[in-house]
């Protein structure tokens, strides 16, 4: 990993918000690692701004149309 993180390989605690928790997510994933921990990362108490994740809804309808014949399924 070009940025020096350093998750490990046990059950433990991560931070979330880190803004290399994604590259540490796929590093784990890729060596299928079921858990990780951040405990032994120099980033480990980073944190990205929330201002970066916007989350833009382009439909403020409460309600999801489906595909012809599924509705027969919704209760």
């Amino acid at each position: 990993m070009s940025f020096k993180a350093n998750p490990t390989l046990k059950a433990g605690k991560r931070n979330i918000y880190c803004p290399y928790y994604d590259s540490c997510l796929d590093y784990s994933a890729k060596r299928n690692w079921q858990y990780w921990d951040c405990s032994q990362c120099p980033h480990k108490h980073l944190e990205k701004s929330l201002s970066q994740d916007h989350v833009l809804v382009k439909d403020a309808a409460p309600f999801y149309e489906l595909p012809a014949g599924m509705s027969m399924y919704v209760n």
